[in-house]
């Protein structure tokens, strides 16, 4: 059964605030400009988030994509290791081919696809305050 969580959002800009979040803006979400709580709409609505039947949570650990004046796509991926049946000795695996597995892919807008892109940031500035620098592999932390 789906889960359910009443927003408050504005129709001129489209944020939404979790009523049980009370901060300066109205919206934390993708997408929304950040509307301060003291601007004037004149139109409010009520909205319910709602997983659809098909919804799932995947991990990922990779993505690749584009962003043209036509819209902006990611696809996210895992890597898998594709084993082989070898003769010797008898019965053992090895593994010389890894597989892109494509997860999903996702098609935006040019102002979504830059809208997600600082939301990321704005979160892994935020993590990095609060726990610590996110080493990337193969990278190293500069003192």
């Amino acid at each position: 059964m789906p889960s359910h969580r009443l927003l408050e959002c504005t129709s001129v800009d489209q944020g939404c605030r979790d009523k049980r979040q009370m901060n300066k803006y109205t919206t934390n979400q993708v997408g929304g400009r950040g509307v301060s709580e003291t601007s004037k709409s004149s139109r409010h609505y009520s909205f319910r988030i709602e997983e659809a039947e098909s919804f799932r949570m995947i991990y990922v650990e990779n993505v690749f994509g584009s962003l043209d004046p036509g819209g902006g796509r990611m696809i996210f991926y895992v890597d898998r290791r594709k084993p082989r049946i070898v003769d010797e000795p008898v019965g053992a695996l090895e593994t010389d081919e890894i597989v892109h597995e494509l997860q999903v892919e996702l098609r935006m807008s040019p102002a979504s696809f830059k809208s997600i892109a600082e939301w990321m940031a704005q979160h892994v500035e935020g993590a990095e305050k609060q726990f610590g620098p996110i080493v990337l592999p193969g990278r190293k932390v500069l003192p």
